[in-house]
């Protein structure tokens, strides 16, 4: 009920202007840019033998591929362990060190909370400008649901204003108490 209040009553007046698309991208213009990604693959054991036997593996011709679906421990080794392209600081930190590679090299063993990684760089994007209509929706979206939270906050606000609290006495409590 309360949704449905919400949404016919209040969010249904809320619209985003063009104009407050525009402002939002001038004051933040790093929405209109992709930023530096690599493509990776990844094999994870639980020891730093296993990852060294597997590395000298890979190096006598196994393919990495093949490796990740033999040995690693992650979910994606299942596929080859693709994990698909990613930017600097959404990964774990171990993944930092994917940015430092040249396409078809494979990393030293790299240690984390997860075990013992191999990473195999597929691909390097760098930063690309993007088209504000690839972007236009995403910001609409975003400033909506912004407006939406606020409208909502300010809502209860007036009904918890407008509200009046009664405390029950004693002889009420004790009615409600009695089996």
């Amino acid at each position: 009920t309360v949704q449905q209040y919400l949404l016919d009553h209040i969010y249904a007046r809320l619209a985003i202007t063009e104009q407050q698309i525009t402002v939002y991208l001038e004051e933040h213009p790093e929405r209109l840019v992709d930023a530096p990604s690599v493509r990776a693959l990844q094999i994870v054991v639980a020891s730093r033998e296993k990852a060294k036997e597997i590395a000298r593996e890979i190096r006598r011709g196994l393919s990495f591929e093949d490796a990740a679906m033999q040995y690693s421990l992650s979910p994606e080794g299942k596929s080859g362990g693709d994990l698909g392209f990613f930017a600097k600081g959404t990964m774990p930190l171990v993944f930092e060190r994917a940015f430092t590679m040249w396409p078809g090299q494979v990393s030293e063993i790299l240690e984390s909370d997860y075990g013992f990684h191999l990473l195999k760089l597929l691909e390097k994007r760098d930063e690309e400008e993007l088209p504000l209509m690839k972007v236009r929706d995403a910001v609409e979206d975003e400033l909506l649901r912004s407006a939406q939270r606020e409208a909502m906050r300010k809502t209860v606000e007036k009904l918890r204003e407008a509200a009046t609290l009664e405390m029950p006495s004693e002889k009420d409590l004790e009615k409600f108490m009695r089996p």
